[in-house]
């Protein structure tokens, strides 16, 4: 239902004259001397729309994701959220260890987890621990967020196991606050680092494609084995192994040289989890009552990283009948922007609103993600939250409705019901700057996921949307 609106039209009056001058010759050329005289009127229609919204189960989505989410977080306005995951393992290209180092020198490895501080959610106090599994099976590549990983590995040999916070407390104040990433490390079993040190000297080729290394090493399981107040983003997993050697020095004792043995210590970190290989998050939550209470009301409500998505019908009918009574054959479509509005729902834990919702045609939704693509601005768009608006903007909408105006035309009801249908969709953006001649920057889209880096809620107004259109017309007398 259209709210309120104002529609405005501005004239700009256009004289055009052709007077031909010549300073060697009396004669005008006729051809061109003159053009009608006419008239632009630029029509800007900003109404507010209802959409009416509707909340869509997003239950189990692809979780694949170049973040993973681990711990375990119980919030009264949000719900319990479990989430542990599984990784395919990259390794390093060759192994940065002399030949003349032999198994008998490795000593150890352990795997540092890189928690970013701004992902932590929950009370960063809270005494947590993980445990590492080794993976004795491939992992299927449709794999989505319900999966389950028993009969992926023995939950009777653990490889690793450690006790955590993520407060940092231990740090000095000016330590904690340059810090970015927190580490979190686990002690693994020599045999490992023996394992992956043989395997390079009997053949390096297993380590150049991430399918030859998925065949000898499946990849790790990691789940949360203790604590129910915090949850995080893990943004990587590397391996180290470490070995030592001895080396003979010369060293001056008392006024003279001496030779003497000197242990020397050093690592290297060959394996890691990456954006290129295949890592998902197992996901479990159960909303709250008063979260269900809310949308059983009607309310628009959208969760991460599992819950709830909305949905609605976009008013293309309505806006292309305005711009037909508005316009004739000379109307030119400059633009179309939406704005959102959308605010945080007050919780005790700091779960704030998604940073970045995509829109996007609901029957696209699989294969946008299946497929790895980008918002294009056609079918697809994305849109930062901003404060200071309380709400998502999106701008770039022209070629849409330009698109539309011309395939609606002759569209039946089912297809325009399709056309119309768009879903929001939290989602984690990777971005790229490219500078320009003209010594400005361009930001590009280079990767779009579901957002599973840590927990959301965002209410949405989509009863008072806010539509921008803005075209131009001339007349001609």
């Amino acid at each position: 239902m259209n709210i309120s609106k104002f529609l405005t039209a501005v004239y700009i009056p256009v004289a055009l004259t052709m007077a031909a001058l010549s300073a060697c010759s009396d004669d005008v050329n006729p051809i061109g001397g003159s053009i009608a005289d006419s008239q632009v009127s630029i029509y800007v229609d900003s109404s507010y729309y209802n959409l009416h919204a509707r909340v869509v189960d997003a239950m189990n989505i692809d979780a694949r994701s170049t973040f993973n989410i681990l711990g375990h977080i119980k919030v009264p306005e949000y719900g319990e959220l479990s989430a542990s995951y599984v990784a395919r393992l990259m390794s390093a290209g060759e192994m940065n260890i002399p030949d003349s180092i032999t198994v008998n020198m490795v000593d150890s490895m352990r795997v540092v987890f890189e928690v970013p501080r701004r992902s932590v959610v929950g009370d960063t106090l809270a005494p947590q621990q993980l445990t590492v599994y080794r993976l004795n099976r491939q992992l299927p590549d449709n794999i989505t967020s319900d999966f389950n990983p028993e009969g992926y590995y023995n939950p009777q040999e653990p490889v690793g196991s450690t006790n955590y916070t993520l407060s940092g407390i231990a740090m000095s104040d000016s330590a904690f606050r340059s810090l970015k990433v927190l580490p979190v490390s686990v002690t693994l079993p020599r045999q490992w680092a023996v394992d992956i040190f043989n395997a390079y000297r009997k053949d390096p080729s297993v380590f150049q494609w991430p399918s030859s290394l998925a065949k000898v090493f499946p990849g790790i399981y990691v789940k949360p084995t203790f604590g129910r107040g915090c949850i995080t983003a893990v943004q990587a997993a590397r391996f180290y192994t470490y070995w030592h050697h001895t080396v003979i020095r010369n060293e001056v004792v008392d006024t003279e040289t001496v030779k003497r043995e000197v242990l020397i210590k050093d690592s290297v970190c060959l394996l890691s989890t990456a954006p290129e290989v295949l890592a998902s998050n197992n996901i479990s939550f159960t909303p709250s009552p008063s979260l269900l209470q809310d949308i059983d009301r009607g309310e628009s409500i959208i969760t991460t990283p599992l819950g709830y998505r909305v949905a609605f019908t976009f008013p293309l009918r309505q806006l292309l009948d305005r711009y037909m009574a508005a316009s004739q054959e000379l109307a030119i479509i400059n633009s179309l922007s939406m704005l959102i509005p959308a605010k945080a729902i007050e919780n005790e834990y700091g779960i704030g609103t998604a940073p970045n919702l995509l829109l996007i045609r609901t029957s696209e939704i699989e294969d946008f993600f299946a497929n790895a693509k980008v918002p294009d601005n056609k079918t697809s768009f994305y849109s930062t939250y901003d404060e200071k608006t309380g709400g998502y903007m999106f701008n770039q909408m022209r070629h849409y409705i330009v698109q539309m105006k011309e395939e609606s035309a002759n569209a039946t009801p089912e297809e325009m019901e399709k056309m119309c249908d768009f879903t929001l969709i939290p989602v984690n953006l990777t971005t790229e700057k490219v500078d320009n001649a003209d010594g400005s920057t361009t930001t590009y889209v280079t990767g779009c996921t579901p957002y599973l880096t840590k927990p959301t809620m965002t209410r949405i107004n989509a009863e008072k949307a806010l539509i921008i259109f803005t075209f131009t017309h001339q007349y001609i007398d």
